[in-house]
């Protein structure tokens, strides 16, 4: 190996490879670090990009386990945008994304705004229904 590297990946990659199996142990707390860096460096380019949309949606999913629902609302939300925007408005990510903000949303007693997410999610993937 020449001078200077390291053999350990950096940047995205790697800190949503960290991130996901910190999830598969449930070590949520080191979860959420590792996709805090995943959005940092998502942001770096200012473009809004699918590695963003990606991030950002597993810092709120790691939010929501450990039962920070505030955090957790925001990043669905911000993840819902991002996806939307990078994918489009009926792509099955936005029915995931909109699931799971209409899971914490039941949670917490917000029936009436889960219920429009759910719709919206089933509406989705009947599309895709084989």
């Amino acid at each position: 190996m020449p001078t200077g590297q390291t053999s350990e990946p950096q940047g995205w990659y790697h800190f949503i490879a960290r991130g996901n199996a910190a999830c598969s142990l449930q070590r949520y707390d080191i979860a959420e670090q590792h996709f805090r860096n995943a959005v940092q460096d998502g942001e770096k380019t200012g473009v809004r990009t699918d590695k963003l949309a990606h991030a950002v949606f597993n810092l709120a999913w790691v939010c929501h386990q450990q039962s920070k629902r505030t955090e957790a609302e925001q990043y669905y939300l911000q993840a819902l945008g991002l996806v939307e925007e990078v994918y489009g408005p009926e792509h099955p990510d936005v029915a995931i994304v909109a699931s799971c903000l209409g899971r914490l949303y039941r949670e917490t007693d917000k029936h009436h705004e889960a219920q429009p997410l759910f719709d919206r999610a089933l509406q989705i993937l009947e599309q895709y229904a084989l």
